[in-house]
């Protein structure tokens, strides 16, 4: 049946894409002035001929039109772009490596730099160095070139409110629980306190102050806080050490200044964790600057950066115990103050909700995990036959999905660019732009001074009141850290009876604390001494450097990674204790003289043991053991192994229980299970184990 509803010509003609075809549309007006039957008919039919085929053929037809100014690429003949409004509302790109993430953030800064957009591109590979050339304007930061306090708050911004802002982005960063964030807040408002902030003083402490602060913090070692203390304070100690000079200044790089600018702070080379501090504090104070400031409605300024998920982890997430991230409010709220937040990730199915949920624009490049183009079908609503064209997506091709509209195929424009800029040039170019700006150092007021120096005073004197056997054992347990009572006092010519009075010594004063050893074995409980951090301090002050833990976890855990470091030794085997592999790291790893590798885990309770043996099946060693406190620990673990890792386990997972190692098999020779290894060998380019031996 013919219609006589010229409109519905018309939405015909657009669906066969023959809207802008200047015949079909002055026959179309001609119709909607005065009808004719048989025209219609023919104009109809020749519509449907041409929209049918597309239909059948194409799974994105018909495609999405939207044409705002910031173009990002071509969709059937046509420039697909966002509006500055839609840009505020936050872009997720996300595509496996070479997929061309890369050449599109180059593509989007290039008309930003050009319609005089300012932004602020975190680089952790070093690509966007080389718009230098081309954009002299541009200022370009290596990380170890930043100067920055990020205990001072953004201009108009309260300090108990950074206080707080500060704490969450902390916690967040180093995967903090609540007791530990609340730690780092009291301690942190101890800290304003002794600078007179609450009080109006213009002065601010720096990270190295509260890390000074920490130090001088003292608690029972049976209390929480005292377990709090250790992690933030582990926590601070790393962050610190990682950025080296960036925190060496009251008032650093003028950061209000640099949002009206093109900028690019470079991360290659800095840790992970620093990584998502610094990018989650810009991120918040940011947000904190605007909102003081009253910055709202149009677009204002473009953040960019790559690998997301080290900012939008879902684990983070979905740890409850944690709260709501910080970062996750912020991204909701940035448009509001017109900041357009543009991310990008290889994996994201490894993204929070967030991030997904409150992406206007998304678009899907080439991924390697079908898991993750499952992920991105469901985000973008698309349906069976655009999510298998995603599987066939090349190098510079992509599915958009812009909010309100349908997907579309995309083609993103290739960008050249040579890669030519060396760190010289962008030092030098560094400096000249640094010229003008002025660095404050660091203030300490007399009211912070006077709480830091009298501790050090009883500390010294504390060391003068120890004798001279106390002082001779302490230093003994700091070079020698697993080691029987009977071995120290004949180590450093002491009687039994003197050794034991200098112990008690010891004890009493809080320097050092005794571990009793359960062996499992008839008249096996060795006591084993660890200087405190107070007894750290007082070696310190004696000009004697702590050498801190060989190992990780507990006195007695490390007791056991040295019985196994050593009964392996003692059968020609070449093992060392903690050994790390990238990120990760394995208790105890073996190498026997056939070149075959085991990992050894130490189990003192069933926690943590599964996430280890998938780590350790992950690296490829030829056999995997679990050593157990005792029956139980090893039943649990046996148990939720099998409950992860499917009922069969794999061949070269072994458990027993740790009095093995005392020689308890007889002779104590590594049974057949531990010399006679599966023929298989490591494929050590694949797994990270390269050079594992060396390391041995």
């Amino acid at each position: 049946m013919i219609s006589k509803n010229a409109n519905m010509l018309f939405e015909l003609a657009k669906e066969g894409q023959m809207h802008e075809n200047a015949t079909v549309m002055k026959v179309l007006k001609s119709l909607s002035v005065y009808w004719d039957d048989d025209i219609a008919e023919d104009i109809e039919q020749l519509l449907i001929l041409r929209a049918f085929p597309r239909k059948t053929t194409d799974p994105f037809y018909p495609s999405t039109h939207n044409k705002g100014e910031i173009n990002i690429g071509i969709c059937n003949s046509q420039i697909i772009g966002v509006s500055k409004e839609e840009l505020t509302q936050g872009m997720l790109v996300v595509g496996r490596s070479g997929s061309g993430k890369t050449n599109l953030f180059t593509h989007l800064m290039k008309q930003f730099i050009v319609k005089g957009i300012p932004t602020l591109n975190f680089d952790v590979k070093k690509d966007y160095r080389h718009l230098l050339k081309e954009h002299p304007d541009i200022i370009v930061i290596p990380w170890e070139y930043l100067r920055l306090n990020p205990l001072k708050p953004p201009r108009g911004v309260s300090a108990i409110r950074w206080l707080q802002e500060f704490t969450e982005v902390f916690g967040h960063s180093q995967a903090l629980l609540s007791g530990s964030k609340n730690f780092v807040m009291a301690r942190l408002h101890r800290l304003f306190d002794l600078y007179g902030v609450f009080e109006g003083s213009d002065h601010y402490p720096t990270m190295l102050e509260f890390q000074e602060i920490l130090n001088n913090t003292k608690y029972s070692m049976i209390s929480k806080d005292a377990r709090y203390l250790e992690t933030v304070r582990n926590r601070v100690n790393t962050i610190i050490l990682a950025f080296d000079k960036v925190f060496d200044c009251e008032d650093g790089l003028p950061l209000e200044e640099l949002l009206n600018r093109n900028v690019i702070i470079e991360m290659d080379g800095l840790m992970e964790d620093a990584q998502s501090f610094i990018i989650e504090i810009l991120l918040v104070w940011i947000y904190n600057y605007r909102l003081a400031q009253g910055h709202r409605g149009e677009l204002r300024h473009v953040i960019l950066f790559d690998e997301a998920k080290k900012i939008f982890d879902r684990n983070k997430e979905h740890m409850v115990e944690a709260g709501i991230p910080i970062i996750d409010i912020i991204t909701d709220r940035a448009r509001e103050f017109g900041e357009a937040l543009i991310v990008a990730d290889q994996e994201p199915t490894k993204l929070t909700d967030s991030i997904k949920a409150n992406s206007y624009t998304k678009i899907t490049l080439s991924l390697g995990s079908g898991k993750d183009i499952v992920e991105m079908s469901r985000c973008m609503g698309l349906n069976t036959q655009q999510t298998d064209h995603s599987h066939c997506l090349k190098v510079g091709k992509g599915i958009i999905k812009i909010s309100g509209e349908v997907p579309g195929q995309i083609t993103i424009p290739y960008v050249p660019i040579k890669k030519d800029v060396v760190d010289k040039e962008v030092i030098d170019d560094l400096n000249k732009k640094m010229e003008n700006y002025h660095i404050t150092p660091r203030i300490r007021p007399d009211k912070f001074e006077d709480f830091i120096i009298p501790s050090i005073k009883v500390s010294k004197s504390k060391k003068e009141s120890l004798s001279d056997e106390a002082v001779k054992l302490l230093e003994d347990i700091n070079q020698h850290q697993i080691s029987p009572l009977k071995d120290r006092y004949n180590r450093i010519n002491m009687t039994s009876s003197k050794g034991t009075r200098a112990k008690k010594e010891l004890v009493s004063n809080g320097l050092v604390k005794e571990v009793e050893v359960n062996t499992k074995e008839k008249g096996g409980r060795p006591k084993l001494l660890e200087a405190t951090d107070k007894g750290n301090d007082h070696l310190l002050l004696n000009g004697h450097e702590p050498n801190g833990n060989n190992g990780k976890g507990s006195l007695k855990h490390r007791y056991w990674q040295d019985k196994i470091k050593k009964y392996y030794e003692k059968w020609g085997c070449k093992a060392q204790i903690e050994v790390f592999i990238g990120k990760k790291s394995v208790d105890v790893v073996v190498i026997f003289p056939n070149k075959k590798s085991v990992a050894v885990e130490v189990a003192m309770s069933h926690h943590h043991q599964v996430e280890n043996i998938k780590k350790n099946l992950e690296f490829d060693f030829d056999e995997i053991i679990i050593a157990c406190k005792d029956e139980k620990v090893k039943e649990m673990i046996i148990k939720n192994a099998r409950q992860v890792i499917g009922k069969s386990l794999p061949g070269n997972i072994r458990f027993c229980l740790l009095k093995q190692f005392n020689g308890s098999n007889g002779d104590g020779k590594p049974t057949d299970s531990e010399s006679t290894l599966n023929n298989k060998r490591i494929s050590k380019s694949e797994t990270g184990l390269k050079n594992l031996e060396g390391r041995c």
